[in-house]
């Protein structure tokens, strides 16, 4: 079991399609890397009525789909404790590593970047540097939102007593960084050198007195739901932020989707290679064919007095 709980942990930290491939060496076991990637891809792409033989066994690529979902569902869900530990410690970690310092202070940053962003984008002018700022930090809470659906995937099925607390404190950060970035598309400029008119400048200032309110309170609390509804950033009611939304089901179609781009560009380039090697096994063919001529010419009448080596040395630096 510990040696498991470690493969798990390990495969955790990396791509979610090592995930997948992890799911199969649990299933099916002594896989080679090579029957990994060609079963990860059948389950991938083949037709639900296509037969696939894995370890002597025959089974519909359908079949292998659920089995291979169910068995990503017990990796994740698994109901001993120290797999329920496990769980909620992988969270905590990713949160932190990313967060950079702890998920709370994360949030009151997000705000003291929120409200000057809004600021400086609607003080008369959109400097360069404004803008910049701008747009990585929309750039960088986008990726954000998707570590944080990470996290809530994976204690969506996690029953250790401090899951549901740190689930709800995440969805929470989750509906704030959304409505920040929303403010700041619908306030601002994504244009640098331009001057603001007042027009622009009192639209902005509802947005940036809500986060001001915001800095204020503490972690957890909320501005009038009416107001955010005004200012058109309420996300309150996304359907990915209720309780009984599925992140793993998230979590699932989106590691699906990466493993499709993932061999798709194996696939390619592998094809490539093929076609590259095609190609230079027909160039040493030719060479030797126009090698062959080429002697059968040589003390000729008109053979242009060349050597064989010569013309074969040029050739081969075309």
């Amino acid at each position: 079991m510990q040696e498991y709980e470690e493969n798990f942990d390990s495969y955790a930290t990396k791509s979610q399609s090592d995930i997948i491939k992890f799911s199969l060496k649990e299933t099916y076991n002594n896989l080679s890397e090579k029957e990994l990637r060609e079963f990860t891809r059948e389950a991938v792409f083949a037709p639900n009525d296509r037969i696939i033989t894995i370890s002597s066994r025959q089974i519909s690529a359908s079949d292998l789909r659920y089995e291979l979902a169910n068995q990503i569902e017990q990796l994740s869900a698994l109901k001993t404790p120290n797999n329920e530990s496990s769980q909620i410690a992988q969270a905590n970690s990713i949160e932190v590593l990313n967060s950079g310092t702890n998920s709370i202070e994360e949030y009151f940053s997000w705000l003291n970047i929120t409200v000057n962003i809004l600021k400086n984008m609607n003080d008369g002018f959109v400097s360069d540097d404004d803008l910049t700022i701008r747009n990585k930090f929309l750039t960088d809470t986008d990726q954000r939102e998707t570590e944080l659906m990470l996290c809530l995937g994976l204690l969506d099925n996690c029953r250790h007593p401090k899951a549901h607390e740190f689930a709800l404190n995440l969805r929470y950060k989750l509906q704030k960084l959304r409505e920040m970035r929303s403010a700041i598309q619908l306030s601002t400029r994504n244009k640098s050198d331009v001057e603001i008119n007042r027009t622009e400048y009192e639209r902005a200032i509802p947005y940036y007195k809500a986060f001001k309110t915001l800095q204020k309170l503490p972690f957890g609390y909320d501005i009038n739901k009416k107001q955010k509804i005004d200012l058109g950033i309420d996300h309150d009611d996304d359907d990915d932020l209720e309780e009984n939304f599925s992140y793993y089901d998230l979590l699932l179609e989106n590691t699906l989707n990466e493993m499709r781009q993932e061999d798709e560009m194996y696939i390619a380039s592998h094809e490539y290679q093929l076609a590259y090697d095609i190609a230079q096994e027909r160039n040493l063919l030719l060479s030797d064919e126009i090698s062959e001529k080429m002697k059968k010419l040589t003390g000729r009448k008109n053979s242009f007095r060349l050597k064989y080596e010569s013309l074969d040395s040029s050739y081969n630096k075309i």
